[in-house]
């Protein structure tokens, strides 16, 4: 949590973690896909920042670590950002920074950032190479906790129903949310 003046001079600042994973490569979280920078990417792309939905996992085939940006999905990977507009990727590093200000681009940004501001970070570690379902579990914890409803005593709230209303089977199957059908006679699962 910082607490920043408002300016309207151009700035930006970043939230840095000297990851360093001897031998390590990055794998991204986007959506409804992994992405390695570089590999994954149409020619020409920005490789300067990227933009990851849950997680980023830095890893080699020994250990890595899992990083999640609940607040700042905008990151530079190896290396600070600096708009070089470089033609590919070239990993500088296993560092990962964090985008988490910035008025210096004229679209997508407010001209002046201020206030009381929270950035919130998760970090694990693990043994092993790259796992996509850890990951993906990682990830989903750290950045959509399941959301908690206080039932006051006496209060309706239908019936009570013992037993499981469902079953996941497989390693890679993951529930992604539950929400109440709109017809409101059942539940719509996303796997």
């Amino acid at each position: 949590e910082i607490v920043k003046n408002e300016t309207l001079a151009k700035e930006c600042a970043y939230v840095a973690f000297p990851i360093e994973v001897p031998g390590g490569s990055f794998v991204l979280d986007v959506p409804g896909a992994e992405l390695v920078p570089g590999r994954d990417q149409v020619p020409g792309s920005c490789v300067d920042w990227y933009a990851a939905r849950r997680w980023i996992d830095v890893g080699s085939e020994r250990f890595g670590v899992l990083w999640a940006g609940r607040d700042v999905p905008v990151v530079s990977l190896g290396a600070i950002g600096t708009g070089r507009l470089d033609e590919r990727f070239e990993q500088r590093g296993t560092g990962i920074f964090a985008y988490a200000l910035n008025n210096a681009w004229d679209t997508n940004f407010k001209e002046s950032q201020g206030g009381r501001l929270s950035f919130r970070f998760s970090l694990e570690p693990h043994e092993g190479p790259h796992d996509p379902r850890a990951a993906h579990v990682f990830g989903a914890a750290a950045c959509a906790p399941m959301p908690a409803t206080v039932v006051p005593v006496g209060a309706a709230h239908g019936p009570v129903v013992a037993g499981s209303r469902l079953r996941l089977d497989g390693p890679g199957v993951i529930c992604e949310s539950l929400v109440p059908a709109g017809d409101g006679r059942g539940t719509i699962a996303r796997l």
